[in-house]
């Protein structure tokens, strides 16, 4: 008999099992975090700068591009181009942007808001839909700009609006960007600090040994699946590696620019392992694709299928995988765990 893939879509993490739900540990740890060092709470979109900084003082930050920013003081008026990443990390120092970009289709994660809803801070969405709007971000009056490196196009006319910081644009897991952001926050200690957690809560991750091939399935005019590598730094395999997983590596394909590899439907068969995670709805719209990727005949004749051993990710929990910062732990470890202990082979 067919046994259709072990689903986990939607779900409130832990709501279910007598424990606290993440949203409610992510309160915790962002009060944890922020209320140590930290200064005046903010509001209406203001920035809140940690009282550790010394806000008279300069700062100056030598960013991903090799190039040194110099301001006269911690910005207080800080536009990031892309909430992804950034937006928790500066929340992590006690600072909230004046105004973050994201695209129509975006949305923040709940612990992301939970961090801002804590800070007191309502910062303005900027639509990235015809790229971003000069006029609006005139308009928030940025003593500082925040751009990932994969903008290089729009760097010029970012640097005509103010002084302009580039990032990596990738899971911080060694935490260097949290020091690039604390050294232009004045805030070194702390970021020091930061650095030191930043694996805090990896542990309660349940133990297993079982190999997972974690892969995004995916329609580009046919059935395809994008495969992770678990040693490819800064992105989701490199992640749950450092949780004690065993992501699958040698995949018969090399990775791209991007750190993952595209399989072909009729090589599907490579996908066998333990488990099959699939993170979704990344890229693309998943839910409307799921039924045409999943009647794959390809892939619903492999064994991890018929067992039930293909996760369909929830997207909370993707994008606790795929734009991690610390604020996203309690997420993640809470979804794993209930992805390990709810897999129909396990007998449980």
């Amino acid at each position: 008999m067919m046994v259709t893939p072990h689903t986990v879509v939607g779900r409130r993490w832990g709501a279910s099992r007598g424990r606290a739900a993440p949203g409610a540990l992510v309160v915790a740890v962002v009060l944890a975090l922020v209320s140590v060092g930290c200064g005046a709470s903010s509001a209406g979109g203001q920035t809140t700068t940690g009282g550790s900084a010394n806000t008279d003082a300069p700062v100056s930050v030598t960013d991903v591009r090799g190039e040194t920013v110099e301001l006269p003081r911690p910005p207080e008026r800080i536009v990031i181009t892309s909430y992804r990443y950034v937006l928790d990390e500066l929340a992590l120092f006690g600072v909230a942007p004046v105004g973050y970009g994201a695209y129509a289709t975006e949305a923040l994660a709940g612990w992301s808001e939970e961090a801002l809803a804590e800070l007191g801070a309502t910062p303005q969405r900027l639509d990235l839909t015809d790229g971003l709007n000069r006029e609006a971000v005139v308009a928030l009056e940025p003593d500082v700009i925040i751009a990932s490196e994969y903008e290089a196009d729009a760097f010029a006319n970012y640097e005509q609006l103010a002084p302009l910081v580039v990032v990596d644009d990738s899971l911080d897991l060694d935490g260097d960007r949290i020091r690039m952001l604390g050294e232009l926050l004045g805030q070194q200690e702390r970021a020091e600090q930061l650095v030191a957690s930043m694996d805090d809560g990896f542990d309660d991750v349940l133990a297993t040994e079982e190999e997972i091939a974690l892969v995004f399935l995916f329609l580009d005019g046919k059935v395809q699946a994008a495969v992770e590598f678990g040693d490819a730094k800064g992105r989701e395999g490199e992640l749950l590696t450092r949780l004690g997983l065993n992501v699958r590596s040698n995949w018969p394909v090399e990775p791209n620019e991007y750190g993952y590899g595209v399989i072909a439907e009729e090589n599907f068969d490579v996908l066998e392992a333990d488990m099959v995670w699939n993170l979704a709805p990344y890229p693309g719209d998943f839910e409307r694709d799921k039924d045409t990727l999943l009647s794959s005949p390809v892939l619903r004749r492999l064994d991890v299928y018929r067992r039930g051993d293909v996760t369909l990710v929830s997207a909370d929990l993707s994008q606790s995988m795929s734009f991690w910062t610390p604020l996203a732990t309690p997420t993640l470890v809470a979804g794993v765990n209930d992805i390990l202990r709810d897999r129909p082979s396990t007998g449980e």
